[in-house]
């Protein structure tokens, strides 16, 4: 029993040894392509103990879509301004994942503001 309890916790201690952080140790998956540059900067994408301030923190690189968001305008401002980014876009999906899943069929092109 306790020989197991050490070798889960050697194999515990060489997995953190080998990232660079807690984080990117128990993070779920590659990043999208898009964002690569910030796997190793999570604190760019996520607050701790604060999920809700993370569409904060996406809306600051994403300008257009936090400006939308405000104004009330396009898709992300009039159809979808009630829900979390990680709702739609998921990063943690690998290089080639897409991150946005879009039914062109009964996308709504008015509410968007494309004609």
């Amino acid at each position: 029993m306790i020989s197991r309890f050490f070798l889960l916790f050697a194999l515990l201690l060489s997995s953190f040894a080998q990232a660079e952080s807690l984080e990117h140790a128990i993070m779920p998956g590659q990043l999208i392509q898009g964002h690569v540059k910030y796997e190793d900067k999570c604190e760019s994408c996520h607050k701790r103990f604060d999920k809700a301030g993370q569409d904060k923190l996406c809306m600051d690189c994403h300008k257009d879509i936090g400006r939308d968001v405000k104004e009330k305008k396009g898709l992300h401002g009039r159809q979808l301004s009630t829900k979390a980014c990680k709702e739609c876009h998921t990063d943690h999906k690998g290089r080639a994942a897409k991150v946005v899943i879009l039914d062109e069929k009964t996308f709504k092109h008015k509410e968007a503001d494309f004609q």
